[in-house]
This record gives structure tokens, C-alpha cells and sequence, in this order.
């Protein structure tokens, strides 16, 4: 097994022993790579050391953690970084996260936070090494293929590089440089239209898409190489002649613009996304991102089927950069299923303000956004057969004739969908949360604390704390009083027992305190709530 080398760099000399002690290093193949107690010797240290891992102190004489990691970030930008704080600080963790820090350990941290932190570490590391060995592998096997072309190597580098394997951007420079200088580069996306019931076959639409691409590339002196993305064909343009960046992307989009006809001459239909220009294939992933968003924004650009990036952020049609950003953006609410119904009735109303009170305009963007709910919700639940399917949905927004009608049924669909998802939240509490809530409602009328509690879990009281808090929104305190007080409410329905009793049986030694706290979660006093 091959080692990974771990760096500590702590300003107590007592944490860095303690952390060696707590670390297993043989049965996770760490090696100590270094330590330091400032932080210019920590910079130094990493610099020299390049180690895999480096577990720092937010809080170093000198420079903080946070600067040390921006010091050595841009020469080692594949060390994984665990920070170390007393303070458990939003800003912290905020500021850590925007320089890829993998973890964030709170000080005193117990023996199995420190395991899971450093399982999760390794376990980065290693993939990526696997990935990295795989990809060299394949580099390796293309010249053993002799029926494999020097161009289908490339395109397994390119689809390499879009994935974010950074060496191969220089494997990919040097093909494209091969027969000539290239003076910058465009990505364009090709997606095939199958809504309409155009269903083509991958390969056969690759090969004739590549055919116009070899006249096309041919007449406007540019060169291309392609892969495949789950959107659709990616096309590397590099051109050969040297023009103004201006003449590049009206180049580009004339080329497209010719590219969506030849398709079209032949009753096909095709969306094209374009690009910005860029210079270096350092930018190559940001090229396919914009390709990609121009291609997603043809729901804003109505009768557009070749749309170019710029173009999105020009006055003409700023609501329509600003929609297809808050699409975007509801994407991702669709994380958290609370927010799944409030984040698509807010985008529901801005497109009914923006998006020229077009039924069919709109009826498209509502058809993709209840397409990619279900897609979420199905992957989330795939035995629930109560989520629509694709021809479902279209066939039920086609049906339906007027705008209100389509705002009504997509905030109700996405309600629907909300509700599914969030009737299914007990199954992504921890382990530890579960433990403790289980632990809770069996000894809730005992004396309990968030020790007990947190030792029955097997983990710190921070921890535990933090996970609680996570996990149900709630703190320790305040789950133990909501779980009494819904304990004396079902003894109060049965009427055996007088209020100081009940107070009493569920947990009270003080009656004053099970008044004040059954008021609080219920609104109303026991008594009120006996005689109401």
C-alpha cells in the first residue's frame, strides 16, 4: 500500500504529541511528513515536505492557517487541508471553504471525529490517485492500439480534461498545436432535439454532426476536436488565423449558425451553445460551463436554436440572462426539500413578470423544471410511483390552455414533490442523531443530560451538540422539553393522573418549570389544555 504523508502544524507542542498519539497511522498508511508551530515555518515545511495531507490550527503565530493555505494552494493544489480551531466559527469555515479545505476539526476533538476526519481525507486522496492511474493507463494503452488513431486519443485527453485532470490539459495543448499554432479556442455545444420524437441514435448522430464539422472547419480555417458530455457533443474550436477577439466570435456563431441549417435542411432539430473566446485551455471547463448555460437558456430565447454566451449578457436580453441565472439557482434549492415549493413559486412569479406572458414560452420552462424535479425526486425515491414520469408531464402541460392554469399546476407539482421528499427526512438523520433521539424517548423521564446522551452515542458532547443541531434544528435541551411535554399531553388525554403528577412522571422535579415550558411549546397552560 502506498503511504500518504501527513503534516501537523499546530502552535502547541502538546497538540502536535496528542495528535500523534490519537492518529493510527499504520492502519491508514500515514507517514509523518513534518510539523511546525508557526506560520512561516509551516509554509516552509509544506512547501518542502509536499505532503498529501496538513492538518493546521486556524490560529499560528506569524500567519494564520487560512494564510498559510493560500501560500502553498497554487503549487500544491491537490493537498487535501483539515483545519484545526478552538472556535467553532462560521467565518472560518466560510473563508476555508472558498480555498477547498476538505474538513473542519473543532477543538477537543474525540478520538472518533479524528477517524471519520481522516477516513474522509484518505479516502479523497486515494480515488484521485486511482483516477490519476487509471487515466495514465489509458494514455499508456492508446499507443498499444494500433487501430486507434492519434485523434481518438485526443478525444479521451479532452473528455479527461473537461472531467478536471489537469495534466492532460498539456497533452491536449500539444495535439492541438500538432499541425499548427493555435491562436485561442471556443467550445460549442450540439444537443439533439428528441422531445419532438426525434430519437437518433448517439453514434450516427456524432458521425454526421463531425461531417459538416470537416466542411465547415475546413472554410472558416479552424480545426476541431469533440467529446461527449451527458448535454450533448462538446466541439473545441482552435482557430489557425490571428484576428481580433471580436472576429473570433462572429466566426464562431456563423459557423454555428450554418451548422443548425444543414441540420435543419434535413428536418433535424438541434440547439447550439457557444462559448467565449479563451486563450488558454487552462479555461476549458469554464468554456463547456458557459456552452452548456447558453444551450440550457434557449427556454428565455424563444425561437432561438443558436444562442452564444455573450450574447446572454447583453442589454437586449438581460431579463432573460437574469431567468436563466434563477433557473439555475432553483437547481440547487432542490437540495433541501422546504425550500423545494417556496424557491419555484418566487421563480413561477418572476417569469410570469418577465417572460412576456407567452403560455407556450412559458409552458416549456415549466415542462424542464417539473422534468428535472422528478429526475431529483426519483432519485431520492425510486419505488415511489406517485412521481411523475417525463411522458407524463409533457402530456399534462400540453393539456393545459392558460397561464394561470400552468403557474397553478406547476406551484401544486412542486408542492406535491416537497411533500414526498420531505416525509422522508428521518432517513437522512445520522446515525448518532438517531442513537440519541432513540436514547431520549426511552429515558426522557430521567434526570438525562447531553453527556449521558452523548455517551450512549459514543461521541463528544460538541459533537453530538453539533449533529443535533444539523440534523433537526433543534438543540439537545430543547428536543428532551418538546419529547416531555408531547409525553404529558398523552397522559393528560387519558385523565388518570392530576398536572403535579404528570409533571412528575415525565421528567419535572420542579412543577413551576413544566408549567413555563408546557406553555412554551404548546401555547397554553396544562390546565387549559385539560379543560380545553
Amino acid at each position: 500500500m502506498e503511504h500518504i504523508k501527513l503534516f501537523i502544524a499546530d502552535d502547541n507542542r502538546h497538540a502536535i504529541e496528542a495528535l500523534k498519539v490519537s492518529i493510527m497511522w499504520e492502519k491508514y498508511g500515514l507517514i509523518l511528513s513534518g510539523t511546525a508551530e508557526n506560520g512561516p515555518s509551516a509554509i516552509r515545511g509544506i512547501k518542502g515536505a509536499c505532503p498529501d495531507i496538513v492538518m493546521i490550527d486556524i490560529q499560528m503565530p506569524g500567519c494564520s492557517g487560512l494564510e498559510v493555505i493560500e501560500a502553498c494552494k497554487e503549487e500544491m493544489p491537490d493537498t487535501v487541508y483539515i483545519l484545526i480551531s478552538a472556535y467553532d466559527s462560521f467565518e472560518y469555515a466560510k473563508k476555508g471553504i472558498e480555498l477547498g479545505v476538505t474538513d473542519y476539526l473543532l477543538k477537543p476533538y474525540d478520538k472518533d471525529e479524528l477517524d471519520k476526519v481522516l477516513e474522509k481525507s484518505i479516502r479523497r486522496i486515494r480515488d484521485k490517485r486511482s483516477l490519476l492511474m487509471r487515466q495514465r493507463q489509458d494514455i499508456e494503452e492508446y499507443d498499444a492500439k494500433l487501430k486507434e488513431t492519434k485523434e481518438d486519443q485526443a478525444k479521451r485527453i479532452m473528455m479527461s480534461a473537461i472531467n478536471g485532470a489537469v495534466d492532460d490539459l498539456d497533452l491536449l495543448e500539444a495535439y492541438m498545436n500538432d499541425t499548427g499554432h493555435c491562436h485561442g479556442y471556443a467550445m460549442i455545444l450540439i444537443h439533439k432535439d428528441e422531445f419532438n420524437g426525434n430519437t437518433v441514435n448517439t453514434d450516427d448522430f456524432i458521425k454526421r454532426e463531425q461531417s459538416y464539422l470537416d466542411n465547415l472547419c475546413a472554410k472558416y480555417n479552424m480545426r476541431y476536436l469533440t467529446a461527449w458530455i451527458r448535454e450533448g457533443m462538446t466541439v473545441l474550436i482552435a482557430f489557425e488565423k490571428l484576428k481580433l477577439k471580436k472576429e473570433y466570435d462572429i466566426q464562431t456563431f456563423g459557423m454555428a449558425t450554418e451548422l443548425f441549417r444543414l441540420n435543419s435542411s434535413e428536418q433535424r432539430d438541434v440547439f447550439i451553445g457557444i462559448s467565449d473566446f479563451f486563450e488558454d485551455l487552462k479555461s476549458l471547463q469554464n468554456a463547456v460551463s458557459q456552452a452548456v448555460f447558453s444551450y440550457e437558456s434557449r427556454f428565455f430565447m424563444e425561437n432561438k436554436n443558436v444562442i452564444h454566451y455573450e450574447s446572454m449578457r447583453s442589454k437586449s436580453v438581460s431579463n432573460e440572462y437574469m431567468l436563466s441565472v434563477k433557473l439555475q439557482e432553483l437547481y440547487r434549492s432542490f437540495e433541501n426539500p422546504d425550500n423545494i415549493a417556496s424557491s419555484v413559486t418566487e421563480y413561477t412569479e418572476l417569469v410570469c413578470k418577465y417572460g412576456q406572458n407567452d403560455v407556450e414560452y412559458i409552458r416549456n420552462i415549466f415542462m424542464h423544471i417539473a422534468i428535472m424535479l422528478s429526475s431529483y425526486a426519483k432519485e431520492k425515491l425510486p419505488s415511489d410511483d406517485s412521481i411523475k414520469s417525463i411522458e407524463g408531464i409533457i402530456t399534462e402541460v400540453k393539456e393545459i390552455a392558460s397561464l394561470t392554469s400552468l403557474c397553478s399546476w406547476m406551484k401544486d407539482y412542486a408542492s406535491n414533490i416537497s411533500s414526498l421528499l420531505g416525509s422522508k427526512d428521518d432517513l437522512h438523520l445520522s446515525v448518532q442523531t438517531k442513537r440519541a433521539l432513540e436514547y431520549i424517548n426511552c429515558h426522557y423521564m430521567e434526570h438525562i443530560s447531553l453527556k449521558d446522551t452523548a455517551d450512549e452515542c459514543g461521541v463528544s458532547e460538541s459533537y453530538l451538540c453539533r449533529n443535533l443541531k444539523i440534523d433537526t434544528g433543534e438543540t439537545f435541551v430543547n428536543l428532551l422539553n418538546k419529547i416531555r411535554i408531547q409525553k404529558a399531553i398523552e397522559l393528560l388525554k387519558e385523565k388518570n393522573l392530576k398536572v403535579y403528577e404528570i409533571a412528575e412522571v415525565v421528567g419535572y422535579s420542579n412543577y413551576a418549570y413544566f408549567y413555563q415550558m408546557f406553555k412554551k411549546v404548546t401555547g397554553c397552560t396544562p390546565t387549559e389544555y385539560e379543560t380545553g
